[in-house]
């Protein structure tokens, strides 16, 4: 019996990394950077100063008779009123910028659009990161990205901007999310690099800012508004500072970056990081559950009983348990670590009114978290709780919640199914001020308040799944993640049932 919210898809998620996700990606990648159907001349190029542009011109190193003609044409009114082509041409040739920046309109096809969207959805595996520059980020292969005739259109557009006859290469190639609330701070690029951004967003609105700035020195040389179907391309030597959305805004922008060098060594070096990066955590994650394989010592004959702190009853009888100090430090520290050093979480911002509308989730490898030790004292916690021994995990996950993400009431089974969700809160330092608790409701229609949880380090809660309730994000003192391990139970029945309820078998 699976829960119908947003923490079950990345369960699917995560059992699909087994036997499927190679081809996943493989495919997504190839219908996305394979399959194009756009040519050069589709793409219309506005090179900058903007203002100095009267409209929608073609790129201006056409012939400028030919571009005049085609332009007079289209709309005579319009260039009657608007500085001529070889003005235009004059004011550019003498602006400094000319050469460093030029941003693309309707770049790629409608199917390419979609599908890297897509990909984005459902094959990446995004990481979060504190110290760098753009919190949200997930890699690809550049190798694979520089055999694909996206690349050759994007290469097309480097070929505008680099500033030495090298062949250029992808090295550094990475989708991007930004929210409301992102903190990102000035990038210093290097001259000898052409960097693209290509926008993902669909109907991006103007007061949802997100606008990307090009800075020389401390000024900012060049404004550009995120558009599908867009790119940017410009030289190194411009630090740039993409900026987040308006806090009016509850949508994302998508973004992928793709950094170019003429230099072989850099290549080959950002790709051996990638790939150890791969190989550290998948070693990472064996390490850490085979180091709680010990059931013994501090969990072997521990009263579960002697920790609860309070229990809560609701609406017809309906039970929360809250534990405090059942699980050591080492532990508490390694599960955390892991989740923020090598997490990858599944992101999804669409609205269910019936989910909890968590948009980052980190799928927990079930497999080895029944063999640790986390496991048993969790078993005996459900047993305790329910008089029941056999209670099986079929959805563990950490969910990272921010002070200006929005989450909401909602209830993890249904009515008819008998399951039990256990939350594990991994913040420690964590302050009253700084919120973030999980609240508990009645099922009534009022949906009163039941109870609220505040989110202690360590502690442990264990409550119905049908019971209403909301993980409630951190307040704004607080702009790093709230992070909160979940786990749902159903009576063992096997694996089979669980996944069956999707239709995947």
């Amino acid at each position: 019996m699976v829960k119908l919210n947003m923490a079950s898809v990345v369960t699917f998620h995560m059992k699909l990394s087994h036997i499927y996700k190679g081809l996943i990606i493989w495919l997504a990648l190839h219908r996305a950077l394979c399959v194009l159907d756009v040519t050069n001349s589709d793409i219309v190029k506005r090179q900058w100063p903007y203002p100095l542009l009267p409209g929608n011109f073609e790129d201006l190193t056409n012939n400028l008779e030919q571009c005049n003609k085609k332009k007079q044409e289209s709309s005579t009114d319009k260039l009657a009123h608007s500085p001529t082509l070889k003005q235009i041409a004059t004011s550019l040739a003498e602006n400094k910028t000319v050469n460093l920046a030029a941003v693309y309109d309707d770049v790629l096809s409608q199917k390419s659009m979609l599908t890297l969207q897509m990909y984005g959805s459902i094959a990446a595996d995004w990481r979060f990161s504190q110290s760098e520059s753009m919190p949200w980020s997930t890699w690809l292969n550049s190798t694979v990205v520089n055999s694909t005739e996206v690349n050759k259109v994007f290469s097309t557009l480097v070929g505008d901007i680099k500033q030495n006859t090298k062949e250029y290469y992808p090295y550094e190639t990475t989708l991007h999310i930004l929210r409301r609330g992102d903190s990102v701070g000035l990038i210093q690029g290097d001259s000898e690099e052409v960097i693209l951004i290509y926008f993902l967003k669909d109907d991006w609105q103007i007061n949802s800012y997100g606008e990307l700035n090009l800075y020389k020195g401390e000024e900012i040389e060049m404004s550009v508004k995120p558009s599908f179907n867009r790119a940017i391309v410009w030289n190194g030597s411009l630090a740039y500072l993409p900026k987040s959305p308006s806090m009016n805004c509850e949508g994302s922008l998508y973004f992928l970056m793709i950094k170019y060098t003429g230099n072989m060594t850099k290549v080959d070096l950002f790709e051996a990081r990638r790939l150890h990066h791969i190989e550290e955590k998948k070693n990472a994650e064996r390490n850490m559950f085979h180091s709680m394989m010990d059931i013994n010592g501090h969990y072997g004959n521990i009263d579960v009983a002697n920790h609860v702190t309070k229990d809560y009853t609701g609406t017809n009888g309906r039970k929360i348990y809250v534990f405090d100090d059942l699980f050591l430090r080492d532990d508490l520290l390694n599960l955390r670590n892991h989740v923020e050093d090598y997490g990858d979480y599944y992101f999804d911002d669409s609205y269910d009114e019936d989910s909890d509308n968590v948009q980052w989730i980190s799928a927990i490898n079930i497999e080895l978290f029944i063999k640790s030790r986390l496991w048993k004292v969790v078993q005996r916690i459900a047993e305790f709780v329910s008089g029941v021994s056999t209670w099986y995990p079929y959805d563990i996950a950490c969910n990272n919640i921010r002070a200006f993400d929005s989450t909401q009431n909602h209830q993890d089974c249904e009515t008819w199914e008998d399951e039990w969700t256990f939350l594990l809160y991994l913040n420690p330092n964590w302050t009253i001020d700084y919120g973030g608790e999980t609240a508990f409701y009645s099922d009534s229609e009022k949906l009163e308040y039941i109870t609220s949880i505040r989110p202690k380090y360590g502690r442990a809660v264990i409550f119905e799944g049908i019971i209403p309730h909301s993980a409630r994000p951190p307040s704004s003192v607080h702009l790093g993640p709230r992070f909160t391990c979940l786990s749902s139970y159903f009576t063992w029945m096997g694996e089979t049932p669980a996944v069956s309820k999707y239709g995947i078998v």
